[in-house]
Formats: structure tokens, C-alpha cells, sequence
């Protein structure tokens, strides 16, 4: 399966209020020690992940630091928690996290997907996609029109 090593977008959710439209990404990249030693000092930080750079504060910071995502964890657990969306994702069926792998029953090309409103499991893809960095932090970034 295809590995991003800069970021990725755990869930994106759209909410429509009469004619102003507000979409909320919650977003996941690695972090360097240095990194997390200045989220620790100051929760502020700018970080520049290849075409892009997100400002990361205290106000749009859900968690950083050492993760575990495998199914059962306590962070894997905690996912749902601290991502407060009830919204449908689709995950590639028959993942394989350990792997980043998943399996498909027939020879076909691509992987099939199911629906799910299992934050964490969608997490634990991108998390996957990352390269399963043992740092990260998970923050949000809403943009309204």
C-alpha cells in the first residue's frame, strides 16, 4: 500500500449553517523530538511538511507525542475520543496495520473499502500511510466560506 511520509487527513467534516459553509480537517504528521519538545514548552509551532505549512497552537492541537495505534491500545482507544465526529469513513478492508497491507479474496487490481464511523480505524490508516512514525501529532484546521 502507498506510504505518504509527510501528512495526512484522518477525516474531514463539512457543516453547512444557511449559506456559510465550515470544513473541519483533522490532520496527522510526524513530529521530530525537537519538535515535540517545543509543542511541550509552548504548544505553538510551525511546521513545514513538503508543499505545506500548518501553524499548530494550542487552540487546533487534539494530541502529539508517542503513539500506538495498534487495535486495543489505549491510544487507538482514545481516537474516538479526542476526534469528536460521528461522520462515515471508508477504510481499505481486510487491513493489515502491522503490514500496512490489505488482502483482497480474488486477483483483482486495487483493495476494496468498507464504511465505517470508526474514527480510529481511519486513524490508524493514516498513521499507516505515515510509515507508522512513533511521533505525531493530531490537529485540526477549519476553514469557513
Amino acid at each position: 500500500m502507498p506510504i505518504s511520509k509527510d501528512y495526512q487527513t484522518v477525516i474531514c467534516h463539512t457543516k453547512k449553517e444557511g449559506k456559510a459553509i465550515t470544513q473541519t480537517r483533522v490532520m496527522m504528521t510526524y513530529i521530530t523530538d525537537n519538535e515535540e519538545k517545543t509543542l511541550d514548552k509552548s504548544h505553538k509551532i510551525k511546521l513545514v511538511r513538503n508543499d505545506s505549512t500548518f501553524e499548530i497552537n494550542s487552540d487546533n492541537i487534539l494530541a502529539f507525542g508517542d503513539v500506538d495505534l495498534h487495535t486495543g491500545t489505549d491510544d487507538y482507544e482514545g481516537i474516538n475520543e479526542i476526534i469528536d465526529f460521528n461522520d462515515i469513513v471508508h477504510v481499505p478492508a481486510n487491513y493489515n496495520y502491522d503490514n500496512h497491507t490489505c488482502t483482497v479474496p480474488y486477483d483483482v487490481k486495487g483493495y476494496r473499502t468498507y464504511e465505517t464511523n470508526n474514527i480510529a480505524a481511519m486513524a490508524q490508516y493514516a498513521h499507516g500511510k505515515l510509515g507508522k512514525p512513533k511521533k505525531v501529532v493530531i490537529f485540526e484546521i477549519t476553514t469557513k466560506k
